[in-house]
């Protein structure tokens, strides 16, 4: 795309609209190709039964209290329901939607599409309904005789781990990991000196989040309070679209900071305090909470800063670095510069 550079090459050329054919070049005619319809996982079934399960479904949620809402038609004579999400207090980023299906061929699915519910699905939904409403038949059949949880003559099917076990399994196999005290001297982890603190901002940071080690309330302070001075660097000549400050003041803030510890240990809480100390709101500039998907992503979310400071918070240091790691990335080099340069041109 003219104005982005070329990160094939060594050199990182930066893409430019040589020529421009008015003329059309094909018709929509050489666009048509043979396709084969794409085929159902599952057969369709006959809408009257179809229409029974629907309706089931649709006593079960009141029974259980969940609201649907409007009924929208779905793919093949399926429907949908646009519903709040279960776990959406569990977000980091704005939203709270997500969907119930009933699918043509009877079954049942659920979606949606923040990160913390990736792992979530239709079994999930109905373990909360009957955990609400007690033992509810979603299916029009017969009732099978279930011996211990399972159809007879039947091995138990392998359950599978919830995301919060699957952390909790990681955490374990590290602490498992973790060398005995038989095989050290010493185990510890020194915090920051307190002579680290100056000024009125270290004043405020011993009097006011003296909870926290300062490894995490004296840089997070750092980082929130660098947002009020004034940004350098003049703008670059050459054209393109600016990213960073357009005032040369002397000064240079640019500064990415990633607290490390166990869950619950205060890197998050640190960072809410920062900003309340500095009267700082969650969602206003220049604070901003999103979770970009790629270094284009990013840059249109602080293209409108006019040369004000942005401080981009990702919340979850894992999802930019596995979007970093996709084959032909740009973020690594973005984030690079951004680091070195005040304001530059993509």
């Amino acid at each position: 795309m003219p104005g982005f550079r070329n990160l094939k090459y060594v050199n990182k050329p930066q893409t430019k609209l040589i020529e421009e054919n008015p003329q059309p070049r094909y018709s929509t005619g050489d666009f048509v190709l043979s396709v084969e319809p794409a085929k159902p996982k599952s057969p369709a079934i006959g809408s009257e039964k179809v229409s029974a399960i629907i309706d089931l479904f649709v006593e079960n949620a009141g029974k259980a209290g969940l609201n649907l809402g409007n009924e929208q038609e779905h793919a093949n004579g399926g429907v949908k329901w646009v519903i709040e999400c279960p776990w959406a207090f569990e977000h980091t980023t704005a939203g709270s939607t997500a969907a119930l299906f009933v699918m043509a061929d009877g079954s049942m699915q659920f979606n949606c599409f923040h990160a913390h519910c990736a792992e979530r699905g239709w079994s999930d939904v109905r373990k909360i309904m009957v955990d609400k409403a007690g033992l509810l038949k979603f299916s029009t059949e017969p009732n099978t005789v279930m011996v211990g949880g399972q159809l007879p003559g039947q091995a138990a099917p392998a359950r599978k781990a919830t995301r919060e076990e699957q952390k909790a399994a990681e955490v374990q196999s590290i602490i498992d990991n973790i060398p005995k005290f038989s095989d050290i001297s010493i185990a510890r982890v020194e915090d920051m000196p307190d002579d680290c603190l100056i000024g009125r901002l270290g004043e405020a940071c011993a009097k006011r989040m003296h909870y926290f080690p300062l490894a995490y309330s004296w840089l997070t302070l750092i980082i929130h309070a660098a947002q009020f001075v004034p940004q350098s660097n003049p703008k670059p000549s050459s054209e393109g679209v600016i990213v960073g400050a357009s005032v040369d003041t002397g000064w240079r803030q640019n500064l990415y900071f990633a607290p490390v510890g166990m869950f619950h240990s205060g890197k998050s809480v640190a960072g809410e305090y920062s900003r309340g100390l500095l009267g700082m709101g969650e969602d206003d500039p220049p604070m901003l909470n999103i979770m970009p998907g790629s270094a284009e992503g990013l840059v249109k979310k602080i293209a409108n800063a006019s040369g004000q400071s942005r401080l981009v918070n990702v919340d979850e240091i894992g999802f930019l670095l596995e979007r970093a790691a996709l084959e032909g990335a740009s973020f690594p080099y973005i984030l690079d510069r951004s680091y070195y340069k005040t304001a530059y041109f993509l």
